[in-house]
Formats: structure tokens, C-alpha cells, sequence
């Protein structure tokens, strides 16, 4: 399209050069930003149905394309500005570019390619024309509006309806606020509020924060590359103009590390389970006697690392699975952890539960969160009744309070 702009740019300063004065104000007679602007949104209409150009609050730029027409008198710019309240006012599209952009388009071409007297006649006749009831497409708008329509590239039929604008607000947490006590009074899902705000553990987040609310329900992906727009609107079951319009975008064309809003779209189940707090649960009850990291050993003295937490109780206390997943490991005689299991979950995590006195679970078996897969023991390395649990993630041990509720 750029290169149409160039070409229709040179063209038109060859038309100028090439006329009489005394002939040119019957030519269009643009300036270099109405030209370029007009070409693109003319090409924009009819080949994709949207345009970018800089936005004005009011009107997406197309009072300024009018603005830069050269011979435009203060009367007819008036006519020309009420027009477009007047097309847009019955639609409440003041804030949809796409539409916007069919303004543009369709009022330049259809009345500024034209002699100024035969522009003014025509614009003058426009606030009589009766505008369709809302809902009606921009191919039967432009009909009834624009009375040399067949001499222009058919539009692209636009659902206005589908259209919405993003905007968003600030909410500062109060305290005593949870973010689905938040997401409720602002009529949105919880994972919208978490991924618009790149908020990674919903448990802890204090009172004071400044949270942005979006105005729909939809989630944050940053680009990665090989992937496009099409790509992503199958992934997350939206459609490319959806994504286009929600970012404001002027092209299909994408880069890795690029944040998109996602309009409708849903997190991971698995991720959004983690950062709520919910993807696991404590596999037992019992009293927190050691934690995850850097530790004197209780046998040799020396400061080593502990791969997981500690919980005691008595002897015979059941031990649940902290999340749902298959039993992917059993083992009875191991020296340092005795009798344990370890379970697969979904999300790349791994689960162990060790020092059991007895396994109530076989390898391959499906267990639910909450299901018994043993009682707490004493086996292996161990000073006394306890469960050693560890959390494992693509491999490597965690730290399970990040994961437990």
C-alpha cells in the first residue's frame, strides 16, 4: 500500500504541473498529507476495510485529512465534520477506527474527487438522506449516502456490531480486596485482571497496587516468533480483524517480543491454576518442620540443600495427591528416601511424596487431587514420622510454597 501512495503522490504532482492554473481548481487539488491519506484509506476500504491513520479524539484523524484539502472553505469543512457525526452518530462507531475509516474514504472519493461546486451541492443535500436503522453494514450506509457509488470500488461489508474499542481504567486494591471480588464488580473473568496486569501469584496482591481493568474480557500474549496473526486468532478462537481493531494495528504484520491483547481469549488452564493458588493442594496435615532451600543436615552437621518441605505428624496419616496426574514412579527400598512416589502433572510439574509407611498406588495409575496415595512413615533417612514432599518443575525441584495455597 505504500507504494501505491508513493506512486499516486508523484501522479499527482505530474496532474498539477501539467494543468493551467486557471484549471486546477477544478482537480482534487490535495496536499501531500490529504493524498497520502486519502490513498490509504481508499485502498484500506477495499482491500481490508480499515485504515490507521493519527487519531484525533473525536474522529480518527478524518477531520484532519479534510483539513489538509487545499481548497476547502470554512463552510464546507463545517458540512464535512457535521457529516460525520451525522454517519457515525447512529452507529456509536466514534471510537471504531474501522468505520472511521470508511468515513474517510467514502466521503473523500465520493464527493472531494469531484468540482468544488458540485462537492457542496451534493454535501448539502446529505443531512435529508434518512440513516438505516443500527446494524445495517456499510455497503447499504454508502448506498443510500454516496449518489456516484458505482463509479468506486465496491466496500467491504463491515459488522459494525463487532467492533469495540479497548479501554481501560485504574482501580487502586483496597484492603480486605481479592481479585474475584474486583473482577466481579467490574464485570470481567478473574484471568483477564491476571493477565492484563502480569500478575503471577493472585494470593499476594497488597493493598495500594495500581490494577489497569480492561473494558472485555480477553488475555495478554507476547509474540514469539515463526507466529502470525491468523496463527494466533485459531489459537485462541477469535478472528484477525478482532485482533487488529482491539490493538489498534495498521497491518497484519507482527514481531517476536510484541504484547498483544487478545479480545475473548483464555489462559492455560494450568498456569492460571498456579498463579490462583489452586493447581495444588497440601497432600497432608501436620506440623511445617523444614523448608526448601539451604539447611544444617540433621545427621552430618553440614549446610546442604533440601530439595523439598517437611511435615510431621504421627504415624498412619494419610497423604493425598497434591494434584491430579499419573503415577509415574514407586519405589519401597530407597536408602535416603525409603518408601515413596512420584506423580506427572500436567504443566511439565512432577510431584514426590517420601518416607511413606505404606503406598496405596501402583505405576500408571490415575489418581485424582485428593485421592490417598499412601500413610505417613518413618522409611529411609528420617528422624521421625514425617512426610518429605517435593515439587519438580520440567525437572527441577521448586520450592513447594510457592504452589501450595
Amino acid at each position: 500500500m505504500v507504494t501505491a501512495i508513493e506512486n499516486q503522490k508523484v501522479n499527482n504532482r505530474r496532474a498539477r504541473k501539467a494543468t493551467p492554473r486557471s484549471r486546477q481548481r477544478q482537480l482534487p487539488g490535495y496536499s501531500e498529507l490529504s493524498l497520502s491519506a486519502t490513498v490509504a484509506a481508499y485502498n484500506s476500504a477495499a482491500s481490508a476495510g480499515r485504515l490507521h491513520t493519527a487519531k484525533n479524539r473525536a474522529s480518527f484523524g478524518a477531520e484532519t485529512v479534510w483539513r489538509a484539502v487545499a481548497d476547502v472553505s470554512a463552510a464546507t469543512l463545517e458540512i464535512l465534520s457535521a457529516l460525520l457525526r451525522f454517519i457515525t452518530a447512529g452507529y456509536h462507531v466514534v471510537h471504531t477506527p474501522v468505520y472511521a475509516a470508511m468515513v474517510v474514504s467514502f466521503t473523500i472519493f465520493g464527493f472531494l474527487y469531484a468540482p468544488l461546486d458540485a462537492r457542496v451541492s451534493e454535501l448539502h443535500r446529505l443531512p435529508a438522506v434518512v440513516l438505516p436503522e443500527a446494524g445495517t453494514n456499510a455497503d447499504t450506509v454508502f448506498a443510500s449516502l454516496v449518489p456516484n457509488r458505482a463509479d468506486m470500488d465496491e466496500p467491504v461489508d463491515v459488522d459494525i456490531s463487532r467492533f469495540q474499542r479497548l479501554s481501560v481504567r485504574e482501580y487502586t486494591v483496597a484492603r480486605g480486596d481479592t481479585l474475584s471480588g474486583i473482577a466481579l464488580r467490574n464485570n470481567i473473568r478473574v484471568e483477564t485482571l491476571i493477565s492484563f496486569n502480569g500478575i503471577t501469584d493472585a494470593r499476594r496482591v497488597p493493598a495500594g497496587r495500581v490494577l489497569r481493568i480492561p473494558s472485555a474480557d480477553g488475555v495478554v500474549h507476547t509474540v514469539r516468533r515463526g507466529e502470525s496473526l491468523s496463527a494466533l486468532s485459531a489459537r485462541y478462537g477469535t478472528t484477525v480483524n478482532a485482533l487488529l481493531d482491539a490493538n489498534d494495528l495498521a497491518s497484519a504484520v507482527i514481531a517476536p517480543g510484541q504484547t498483544l491483547f487478545v479480545p475473548g481469549g483464555r489462559m492455560n488452564p494450568t498456569e492460571l491454576k498456579i498463579i490462583l493458588g489452586e493447581l495444588f493442594r497440601y497432600p497432608t496435615v501436620g506440623r511445617f518442620t523444614s523448608g526448601f532451600g539451604m539447611r544444617v543436615d540433621p545427621f552430618t552437621g553440614l549446610r546442604r540443600f533440601h530439595n523439598g518441605i517437611d511435615l510431621a505428624n504421627t504415624p498412619g496419616t494419610p497423604v493425598v495427591a497434591a494434584s491430579s496426574g499419573r503415577i509415574a514412579h514407586v519405589e519401597t527400598r530407597n536408602p535416603t528416601y525409603g518408601k515413596f512416589v512420584i506423580m506427572q502433572h500436567a504443566g511439565g510439574f512432577q510431584t514426590l511424596y517420601a518416607h511413606l509407611d505404606t503406598i496405596s498406588v501402583s505405576v500408571g495409575q490415575t489418581v485424582s487431587q485428593g485421592a490417598r496415595v499412601g500413610l505417613m512413615g518413618n522409611s529411609g533417612r528420617s528422624t521421625g514420622p514425617h512426610l518429605h514432599f517435593s515439587v519438580i518443575k520440567d525437572g527441577v525441584f521448586v520450592d513447594p510454597l510457592r504452589y501450595l495455597p
